[in-house]
């Protein structure tokens, strides 16, 4: 019974394929299998209309890679959510250029969220596998 702990990367939705082979490059020994996946986004304003959005699936042959990998990313999404905040904030003086249009882009700025990356590997094993673990309590009323 083999089961790789993973979490999904959302990225801009145009540089899915583009993050995706620099994440795999760039975590070559660590990160096991890369894949696009469409998933129902409960965070969009329409999640009920069933659209669906692009996520990266990174995999890890162990949870130590997992944790590596995600402490690096989480410090990316925080940075890139601290530029945005700015972009937001002086978005008037550049008309309708784009701040981030102006600076180098790498890679990294495409990485929007981490998501599912809170789970703890037991649950990740039982919920995936359809295994309901839990305790059956007696009950008596007086």
């Amino acid at each position: 019974f083999r089961h790789q702990p993973y979490f999904y990367v959302r990225c801009n939705a145009d540089m899915v394929q583009e993050v995706g082979s620099f994440l795999s490059n760039k975590f070559e020994n660590v990160i096991d299998n890369i894949e696009e996946v469409e998933k129902v986004d409960l965070q969009m304003i329409n999640h009920l209309s069933g659209q669906r959005q692009k996520f990266l699936k990174l995999s890890f042959c162990s949870i130590g890679s997992l944790i590596n990998v995600r402490t690096e990313l989480r410090r990316i999404v925080n940075q890139n959510k601290q530029k945005q905040d700015r972009e937001g904030a002086y978005s008037g003086l550049f008309g309708n250029e784009n701040l981030m249009d102006l600076q180098k882009k790498h890679h990294f700025d495409e990485i929007l969220e981490i998501r599912e990356d809170d789970v703890p590997f037991h649950m990740r094993v039982c919920i995936d596998n359809e295994i309901r673990c839990s305790y059956w309590y007696r009950v008596q009323t007086k």
